[in-house]
């Protein structure tokens, strides 16, 4: 198990500090299982009452930073579903958080309510944060095509048409040949 340094992706964590200063979150490298032959890239997980841990899998450390950078984004969402869980005592009604409420009984608690709800929500937030990031070297289309690594799968991602799913396959596969592998 390794820690990353914060200033390695300090837009991320300074962001998470900045909006939520009563929580704690830390990034680490540690190996995380595959499972199902889907690749794990990370994962979120509360550790304390007040702390989040973000694990990147170590195995995949060797991706291009961008992606990384996309991998946390990812986590620091589902950190902020979690902090917001957490916030009251996992009790979660249409009172205090109705768009989380509805994502989790539409979609249950097994059925990656999460994902469903980041990638109707937050995929424009992975966009400008991976832009912001990069320093908007590249076209919104390159960024939305990374930004929806991770997502595939969901009603969102099953309703772009087929030729826009598979412009942004090909984009991302094309990026992960190219991409640089040093922190901006």
């Amino acid at each position: 198990m390794s820690f990353l340094p914060f200033f390695e992706f300090p837009m991320i964590y300074s962001s998470f500090r900045q909006i939520f200063p009563n929580f704690d979150l830390e990034i680490k490298a540690d190996d995380i299982p595959d499972e199902n032959n889907t690749i794990t890239l990370g994962e979120t997980s509360m550790t304390g009452s007040k702390q989040f841990t973000i694990t990147l899998n170590s195995r995949y450390l060797d991706l291009p930073s961008l992606d990384i950078a996309r991998t946390l984004l990812h986590e620091a969402i589902h950190a902020e579903m979690k902090r917001k869980i957490a916030s009251v005592g996992g009790e979660i009604t249409t009172k205090n958080f109705p768009g989380i409420y509805d994502y989790y009984t539409r979609y249950g608690r097994e059925g990656d309510w999460s994902h469903q709800q980041m990638a109707a929500h937050y995929i424009n937030t992975i966009v400008n944060g991976l832009q912001e990031y990069d320093n908007n070297q590249h076209s919104e289309s390159f960024y939305e095509s990374i930004a929806w690594k991770g997502l595939q799968g969901t009603t969102v991602w099953n309703q772009l048409s087929t030729d826009q799913q598979e412009y942004y396959n090909s984009e991302y596969q094309v990026f992960l040949s190219t991409g640089s592998k040093n922190c901006q």
